[in-house]
């Protein structure tokens, strides 16, 4: 651990492609832990809609680093490493007539980071103290976003595709990928984290 990190909790990321699963495997930890530690995920602090950026096709891009308040996710981090409870509004997307939830963090000894760009700012990613990368292949990832986009979101295939081939694909290549190399765990999910997930529970049970 580093002697000099920010944060006063044991901190874990979890990041990995698109439908790779880390909302599942976080669900998982939550279901074992309950409130014994705090999970924030980062897609609720996507920038408003209005600083999104739109494609060639008017087509908002949430697939780059830039679509993330990074300023206000590590100030929040900090304020919790102070003993301050956070209350932040869930982001709802595309969504203006869904209301948003009020969403609580509370400081606890274990904090798990979870979402595409977690470790993409420098000093959030310097004072991780455990990385978990949760790996699929990128067909598999395809398919079940598929899945999810077009049969339970109700989103037309050609925008799934395309949204498939020129943002969350090139994304994930060129912004987490690479964050794969400096893991600590990297949970391979083509079929099932169960062997990640019981380790990674015997790490937060020895922590908290």
């Amino acid at each position: 651990m580093n002697p000099n990190k920010l944060f006063s909790f044991y901190l874990i990321s979890v990041t990995g492609g698109s439908a790779s699963g880390k909302s599942l495997f976080i669900s998982a930890l939550k279901d074992s832990f309950s409130e014994k530690i705090t999970i924030i995920s980062q897609d609720d602090y996507y920038k408003s809609i209005e600083y999104q950026h739109k494609d060639e096709k008017g087509i908002y891009n949430f697939d780059l680093p830039e679509a993330i308040d990074h300023d206000l996710f590590l100030e929040h981090l900090t304020l919790l490493s102070t003993g301050k409870v956070i209350r932040k509004l869930e982001y709802t997307f595309n969504h203006p007539e869904k209301i948003p939830r009020e969403k609580v963090f509370y400081p606890r000894p274990v904090v798990i980071i979870e979402g595409l760009f977690v470790e993409y700012h420098p000093v959030i990613s310097q004072n991780i103290d455990f990385k978990v990368f949760i790996d699929a292949d990128e067909e598999i990832c395809f398919q079940r976003r598929r899945r999810r986009d077009i049969f339970e979101r109700g989103i037309p295939e050609e925008i799934f595709l395309h949204q498939w081939n020129f943002h969350v694909l090139p994304a994930y290549r060129k912004f987490v990928l690479k964050f794969k190399e400096s893991a600590d765990l990297v949970v391979l999910n083509n079929q099932d984290f169960d062997e990640g997930l019981e380790y990674l529970k015997a790490l937060i049970s020895s922590k908290i």
